[in-house]
């Protein structure tokens, strides 16, 4: 699957038991495979950058450990990633976490 990026996308990649998020700011086209998750949150309720901190977390990253499936090479369903618990806190409280981060 290719797509061309947007303003506001949020990759992860989840390959070989690492999991790594970023929030897009480029205009190359970017090719998903099984290990790499393309997300577009809704802006009115989560900003990209928020998300991407989010899910580089020591607390996401302890969720994608447990729900991670293969006993040799480490996978994350999707359905897993769709489980994962976000905080929902005020966009203005999440633009000032992302500024300090």
């Amino acid at each position: 699957y290719r797509t061309a990026p947007e303003t506001g996308m949020v990759v992860l990649l989840a390959a070989r038991g690492s999991f790594r998020a970023a929030a897009l700011n480029c205009d190359e086209p970017i090719i998903a495979s099984s290990s790499l998750y393309i997300m577009k949150p809704d802006e009115s309720r989560l900003l990209p950058e928020y998300l991407a901190i989010h899910l580089n977390s020591p607390a996401a990253q302890a969720y994608f450990a447990q729900n991670s499936t293969g006993s040799f090479i480490k996978t994350l369903l999707i359905d897993s990633l769709r489980q994962l618990p976000v905080p929902d806190i005020p966009l203005d409280r999440q633009a000032l976490y992302v500024a300090l981060h």
